[in-house]
């Protein structure tokens, strides 16, 4: 299972998930606290353009200890980018398909607007473009695609 929200909703469920990605921006204390015996991740940028690969690379180390079946939650500020794009890696890592991974999400979030940078990264090209079929994502990214 995988959980993916903002910092207010994670507030009231982190301490039950076995693998937490808590991201904040710089500078910022929106964090939930790591619990005893959880795979936990602390991850501070901020929602720009700006992000780098050695941002994410902790994401990666992450997830390779992440053992299926788990209660997993990873979370932003607001729920809707940082945490939605780190949320399809996770779900196409562990060996969802992209479409399978779009529509969860979609299913499982109000606002869904992943972080084009962190995709970039990523380098699945094929999750960009089928992420081009849906008009929010369109809109939002016209100028950088």
């Amino acid at each position: 299972m995988l959980i993916v929200c903002g910092y207010k909703d994670a507030l009231t469920c982190y301490q039950y998930a076995d693998n937490v990605v808590s991201v904040g921006d710089r500078g910022s204390n929106n964090f939930v606290p790591p619990c005893q015996g959880q795979n936990y991740l602390r991850l501070q940028f901020d929602d720009d353009m700006k992000i780098s690969k050695s941002d994410l690379l902790p994401f990666f180390y992450w997830l390779q200890k992440v053992r299926l079946p788990s209660s997993n939650l990873i979370h932003c500020y607001m729920g809707i980018s940082r945490s939605t794009a780190l949320g399809l890696i996770f779900l196409i890592e562990k060996g969802w398909g992209i479409n399978e991974s779009i529509s969860y999400l979609y299913r499982t979030r109000k606002f869904f607007c992943p972080n084009l940078k962190i995709l970039q990264i990523y380098g699945n090209k094929k999750l960009i473009d089928s992420l081009r079929k849906y008009p929010a994502f369109e809109q939002e990214y016209r100028d950088f695609l």
